[in-house]
């Protein structure tokens, strides 16, 4: 877990972005559930919970572990990012935004891979 004593921000001010991390986690969990309740378990549905969770989960594990500046953490969450993309392709949800998840995302998780460190 990121050290309580991190010099980087006030412990209080560290308090509040956990609590509304796991705020974003309970809300994306409990979307997932809203959604199945609705719209059943479509293709469309399923690709919008994974990657919902996928990036929930990814910033919970980010801020609690204190990896939100490391390689690892970058390299999932831009994959993430093209995964949302490619997913509003697969569904017939596409639009202009779309084509910027997948290509700024596509170009971040190139330069991120190739990227010597």
């Amino acid at each position: 877990m990121a050290d309580p004593n991190d010099e980087d921000l006030p412990n209080h001010v560290q308090t509040v972005i956990r609590g509304i991390v796991v705020l974003l986690v309970a809300f994306s969990f409990l979307g997932a559930f809203a959604l199945v309740q609705t719209d059943g378990l479509t293709l469309d549905t399923m690709l919008s919970i994974a990657v919902n969770l996928y990036i929930a989960v990814l910033v919970f594990y980010g801020v609690f572990y204190d990896k939100i500046n490391s390689r690892p953490f970058r390299i999932a969450l831009y994959a993430g990012v093209v995964f949302w993309g490619l997913s509003d392709v697969i569904t017939g949800t596409d639009g202009t935004l779309t084509y910027v998840l997948i290509l700024g995302g596509g170009a971040l998780l190139t330069r991120e891979l190739f990227l010597k460190t």
